[in-house]
């Protein structure tokens, strides 16, 4: 599991580029992808995302602003311009291109010749194409290439554009990725199902490369997985390619691609080539792939876009932008004047001040204006008022900082062993069920409330929970309450799940059958309900059944990992399961989950008191529960063990897959 290396650090200030700008400057709102930079010899840094808005700014470091087309108006919308890019020219002539229509036209793009300032529409061609991919160079010649499969060539800097021939008559090809060598001799093309051609006369003639997949340098699980080719990159006497998120190199007189596993992504300039990591540290090699510098300093979050102008990266990551030049690398945040600080989506109220949080900012409002006062070193999951201290958890509610807003410091925070006091008295239990989609709303709930020293049902909605009693276990209720004050993460082993040989055949004989099933009829991509969805077709079943025989023996740390993950949320329907506690002195427990698909016994739960939330993967809490609600609460494979050792094999399974690719 990922951990913040907060524990090195038990003060700090955080500081970097942006904490010269102004407090009242917002950030930047990015409304939709964006996936490629803008780069003008200026100094100017563009950016157009898939919502059809552009932003730029005049230099790394100033402030950001809404460009010529879009809005900062979070409800704005146009259906008409998806912009994938804006590409320089030279410093004034500008290209925006992507999937951008009007009256049913797809042929066209927007082309600046004053910076920016005033935009025409050029058609490209007669057919309607979405630009998947472009290559520009500074002497006016450009590539592009899309749906309709032709290669678009300009030598006048857009203004004009001719079309070359298809490369094949294929109907599923598109080209994703241009890139030409610096004296043009040499063109690469690489496309959406896995072909790379590479062209010495302008795309006149070509010939076929092999790909990474081609040489089954990766093996691929499912079949229905697209063998897309994201970029294609020359460097000196090399090639570099990114194949289904894979990194490859090869000379370029003989092609065998060698994987780069420890490589996300990359860019290239005249002689130098840089390297992202998954540890998001920058690499640089000359153009004879000797390492010159690696960065001490990591980006902090995956990068969105990359570009390279002059020997300098650009990087766009979380809502900065990364400048790497010079054996040096700076930060700088996505932040804007054209409007005020918008009102965060959390906020607390400490010693007579309202605070506010919001991603990675904390804010303060200041005469009904908010202002960034800080900044954590993690994207803010949780911040509230703890036994008098303001104290900020990031998104995994694993790890925790008390703001001192005295000294405006951080001091690292840990939870006690006991959240709330053991003498706190119940005065009614609520058990929640509910979804929330784009047609529909579901909540049903079944109250207790306390009746002298009983706690006696007072509401219930339909027949839900029906199979529980009108008169609660007073003691059992107590137990789920002392587990959820002391339960946390990182407590669980094998011995938990309470494994019995039985349990373990009857997987194996499931796994199985699971196989026979899916080798005679595929697996449905979009049974997106099911609990055991298995990587694809060519899955190693056998791996699954060895995960079983050799239970025992996987480490602690695997099985806190796997029921510390939860699912997420990630359809329109959002769907919760929870228990609110309401205690007689006015304080609140809730027990929640929210997972589209639930992990065994429903961990992580997340648990919330008077606001401050935590996580737990306790199966003890889960089993009361269970217990409490007469097995009526989960969805029926959420509490077999099978499940559990499910989970367990598909974690390591996936993680051998990683490794292997």
């Amino acid at each position: 599991m990922i951990r913040y290396l907060l524990s090195i650090l038990l003060v700090f200030v955080f500081q970097h580029f942006g904490m010269a700008q102004d407090k009242y400057h917002a950030r930047l709102p990015v409304k939709g992808y964006v996936t490629e930079l803008g780069l003008s010899p200026l100094g100017e840094i563009w950016m157009a995302s898939k919502a059809g808005n552009v932003y730029y700014t005049k230099e790394f470091g100033d402030l950001w602003h809404i460009g010529p087309f879009g809005s900062l108006d979070p409800l704005a919308f146009d259906s008409g311009k998806n912009f994938e890019r804006i590409n320089f020219l030279s410093e004034n002539v500008l290209i925006i291109s992507g999937f951008i229509q009007e009256n049913g036209k797809q042929n066209f793009i927007y082309r600046s010749e004053d910076g920016g300032k005033s935009w025409d529409k050029v058609i490209f061609g007669m057919e309607s194409s979405w630009i998947d991919a472009t290559y520009f160079k500074h002497n006016g010649k450009g590539w592009m290439s899309g749906g309709s499969q032709l290669i678009y060539y300009t030598e006048d800097y857009g203004l004009t554009w001719s079309a070359k021939p298809k490369i094949e008559n294929m109907a599923n090809r598109r080209i994703m990725s241009i890139h030409f060598s610096n004296d043009e001799k040499i063109g690469l093309f690489a496309s959406n199902w896995n072909t790379i051609h590479r062209t010495f006369d302008n795309a006149e003639t070509w010939e076929i490369l092999e790909t990474p997949l081609y040489q089954k340098k990766y093996r691929v699980v499912s079949n229905d997985s697209k063998p897309r080719i994201d970029k294609i990159r020359i460097l000196g006497d090399y090639y570099l390619v990114s194949q289904q998120q894979r990194v490859f190199i090869t000379q370029n007189n003989d092609i065998n691609w060698t994987p780069l596993p420890d490589i996300i992504d990359f860019e290239v300039s005249d002689n130098q080539g840089f390297l992202i990591t998954r540890d998001y540290n920058v690499k640089v090699l000359d153009e004879n792939l000797t390492p010159t510098w690696t960065s001490e300093r990591t980006l902090l979050n995956p990068p969105k876009a990359l570009n390279v102008i002059d020997s300098t990266l650009y990087v766009y990551a979380g809502d900065e932008i990364f400048q790497i030049v010079n054996q040096r690398i700076k930060s700088s945040p996505l932040v804007t004047n054209n409007i005020p600080i918008p009102e965060p989506y959390t906020k607390v109220d400490f010693k007579g001040e309202t605070y506010g949080f919001s991603g990675v900012d904390i804010l303060k409002l200041e005469n009904k204006r908010w202002a960034r006062i800080n900044e954590t070193q993690f994207p803010i999951g949780n911040a509230s008022v703890f036994n008098g201290k303001l104290v900020i958890a990031d998104q995994t509610l694993e790890n925790r900082v008390e703001l001192n807003t005295e000294t405006n410091e951080f001091i690292k925070y840990d939870l006690p062993d006991k959240i709330f006091p053991q003498d706190l008295e119940l005065k009614s239990l609520t058990i929640g069920y509910g979804s929330l989609g784009c047609f529909h709303y579901d909540d049903q709930t079944r109250i207790y409330n306390l009746n002298g020293s009983f706690l006696e049902l007072s509401k219930s909605d339909r027949s839900f929970l029906n199979s529980m009693p009108r008169i609660l276990n007073h003691k059992l209720v107590k137990e789920i309450i002392s587990e959820a004050n002391q339960a946390r993460l990182d407590e669980l082993s094998v011995d938990d799940l309470l494994l019995k040989p039985s349990i373990i055949s009857d997987y194996k004989d499931f796994i199985s059958q699971k196989e026979e099933e899916i080798k005679e009829n595929g697996i449905d991509q979009f049974d997106f309900e099911n609990p055991y969805q298995f990587p694809g077709e060519n899955t190693d079943f056998s791996f699954y059944k060895s995960v079983a025989d050799s239970i025992e023996s996987i480490d602690d740390s695997v099985i806190n990992d796997v029921f510390s993950i939860g699912y997420g949320n990630w359809s329109t329907t959002q769907i919760w399961h929870q228990l609110i506690f309401d205690f007689k002195n006015g304080s609140k427990l809730i027990i929640s989950n929210s997972d589209d698909i639930p992990n065994y016994l429903y961990t992580p739960w997340v648990i919330n008191y008077n606001g401050l939330e935590y996580k737990t993967n306790s199966f003890a809490l889960g089993r009361l529960i269970n217990k409490l609600t007469k097995g009526k609460f989960y969805e029926d494979y959420a509490d077999d063990p099978e499940y559990a050792l499910f989970k367990i094999s598909d974690y390591l399974y996936k993680k051998k897959l990683s490794f292997e690719n």
